[in-house]
């Protein structure tokens, strides 16, 4: 149960004012059918948690404790880092004329490889007791992200403050990372 909520914890802060909430409300405000978009987001959430979960755990019988520990810090770090640093320019998919859904689900899916929580939600997979667990949590946790994207659209950054939620989360992200590296190097319990 604490893969649960640790990922849903972490994966909402990552993805607050990352690259997949700005294209959902994009897409949004595109299209006009905040349910079609929400479907959409949905099904490329939960395609994306189950392999980052189910593949996070396949590592497990791979290698020690500590050496997990030592790859969720990284990911946790590079996360952080992340959410302090600006990225890359969004593609808002403009050029695609395949509707609603397909446009959110596979433009989000697209989005979502390989991104931050992904790493994350592997990383915690690989040290919990059953990866489903994770996989709920990082479900949720993107979904408690984007979602009021998708209602409230670019009235977004009024409501939350997305810049201090950003630079707070990813020096949390980043400290405990720290933490979860000297664990594994067993300077601290």
């Amino acid at each position: 149960m604490d893969s649960f909520l640790i990922t849903l914890l972490v994966v909402a802060i990552v993805e607050m004012g990352d690259r997949p909430q700005l294209l959902s409300a994009v897409l949004a405000m595109r299209f006009k059918n905040d349910k079609i978009i929400i479907t959409g987001l949905l099904f490329a959430t939960l395609i994306n948690c189950a392999l980052s979960a189910y593949l996070g755990s396949e590592v497990k019988g791979w290698i020690n404790m500590d050496a997990l520990k030592l790859f969720a810090a990284i990911a946790y770090v590079t996360g952080g880092i992340g959410m302090l640093l600006w990225y890359r320019p969004l593609d808002l998919l403009e050029n695609w004329n395949i509707g609603a859904f397909a446009t959110s689900f596979l433009g989000l899916f697209i989005l979502q490889i390989g991104d931050k929580s992904q790493f994350i939600i592997g990383a915690n997979a690989a040290q919990a007791d059953h990866w489903i667990f994770t996989f709920f949590g990082a479900v949720i946790g993107i979904m408690i992200a984007d979602i009021p994207a998708i209602i409230f659209k670019e009235e977004l950054s009024n409501i939350i403050p997305l810049k201090i939620i950003r630079r707070i989360g990813g020096i949390f992200i980043i400290f405990w990372g720290i933490v979860m590296a000297m664990q594994a190097y067993h300077i601290i319990e």
